[in-house]
């Protein structure tokens, strides 16, 4: 059963009845509403279809978050207790050490909801993550000063907007990658 709370009567749960208690109260009548809960569970995979390890996945039921996971070394998870309707499942993939962050992957995909009936078990589920092109891109900076140390270097781009700081050598090669294709 999903998570309930005193006199609500939606399933978000926005509306619950507060109970003040005081000592040695005896009180009736204090009912819950449990509603019957729906578990997902499947697989996360990248573009070659091996499984992401580490990856947060979780429910999104309308304006409150549901059940979170993490996927296990495999790429498999499983989400329980949650809420029946209109649910997506989100992938937050984690960066290998030095790379940068994956996008967020959603199941189903383009924005569409998995409807889930109370008690359903949904199996079976695949949520491929995005290959990130790893554009770096490099340039020389140079200073009619005492040097670049202290300089910040930065990119942007032209839509979306976008910056990021650029590492630097002493030497003044500034670097930066992970960039998707676009203007900068």
């Amino acid at each position: 059963h999903g998570r309930a709370c005193h006199g609500a009567t939606d399933l978000y749960q926005v509306r619950c009845v507060a109970v003040a208690v005081v000592r040695d109260q005896q009180l009736a009548g204090i009912d819950f509403r449990m509603p019957e809960s729906a578990a997902i569970s499947g697989i996360v995979v990248d573009h070659d279809g091996r499984g992401v390890a580490g990856a947060r996945v979780m429910t999104m039921f309308g304006p409150l978050p549901g059940n979170r996971s993490v996927t296990g070394p495999d790429g498999r998870f499983q989400l329980t207790n949650v809420m029946p309707g209109e649910n997506r499942v989100v992938v937050e993939p984690t960066a290998a050490p030095g790379e940068p962050e994956p996008p967020t992957a959603f199941h189903p995909d383009h924005g569409q909801f998995l409807p889930i009936k109370p008690g359903e078990r949904v199996s079976g589920v695949t949520i491929t993550v995005t290959r990130l092109a790893l554009s770096e891109v490099s340039a020389r900076v140079s200073s009619a000063g005492p040097g670049v140390d202290g300089m910040v270097v930065m990119i942007a781009s032209a839509r979306p907007r976008m910056t990021r700081r650029m590492h630097h050598s002493a030497d003044g090669l500034a670097n930066t990658r992970g960039l998707r294709a676009g203007r900068y």
